[in-house]
């Protein structure tokens, strides 16, 4: 089951960079890379073909064009087609996740607020949270202990692009544990828009058992 969702989320990922690409409106090489990159990983040829068509079908320039950057083109190789990342830099930026005790490790050898969440100090964690950034990183630290109903209960303290990362974190763990009624839940209260490559490809990887991201489930923006 797990595989079948993951083969159809990244599918639905590569059709939506296609239909983009079709219509000239250019190919996101970063979403690219790393629905290439998740398909390595997790074995799924038939995407990595489809995802080397679309990269070879870019260059360095092209992709490049409009956007602010320091770049030198002349240097960078402008007409160098565009390759998916090394396999052995996709391990590294999707390791397998970590075991329970090692998570709590992590979390303890962290700032004050989210080493409180260890011992279920929820409420002395809060307090020590002096911004808005950390108490959302209070409420992620919740749910990648197995709290997320008191990190979701905790949703109206928090703007909403802030509030949208809680529910992707709790809806990509429950996945992860093989909690689909719930995460099913959790996706239904997203808008429908918010799942473009990046969150396809992040569903993948972390119900396939990989990490969809470094500092997961810290915001990486």
């Amino acid at each position: 089951m797990r595989t079948g969702l993951s083969h159809n989320w990244l599918s639905e990922a590569a059709e939506q960079l296609e239909a983009s690409f079709e219509r000239g409106l250019g190919l996101n090489i970063f979403q690219a890379r790393l629905i290439s990159e998740a398909a390595s990983l997790l074995g799924f040829a038939d995407l990595m073909q489809r995802l080397d068509t679309l990269l070879e079908t870019e260059n360095v320039g092209s992709s490049l064009r409009g956007a602010i950057t320091n770049v030198v083109l002349s240097k960078a190789g402008a007409a160098k087609p565009l390759s998916p990342a090394p396999v052995g830099q996709a391990e590294m930026q999707h390791p397998l996740f970590a075991s329970s005790a090692a998570i709590e490790a992590m979390c303890l050898a962290s700032d004050r607020h989210i080493a409180l969440c260890v011992g279920r100090d929820y409420g002395a964690a809060m307090a020590a949270a002096g911004t808005e950034l950390e108490l959302q990183e209070v409420a992620l630290t919740q749910i990648i202990l197995g709290d997320a109903e008191v990190a979701l209960a905790f949703l109206p303290k928090l703007s909403e692009q802030r509030r949208q990362h809680v529910l992707l974190v709790a809806m990509l763990e429950f996945y992860r544990h093989g909690q689909i009624d719930r995460a099913v839940g959790v996706r239904d209260a997203l808008p429908a828009d918010f799942f473009d490559p990046y969150v396809l490809a992040h569903m993948a990887l972390t119900v396939s058992g990989r990490m969809p991201w470094l500092g997961y489930p810290y915001p990486d923006y």
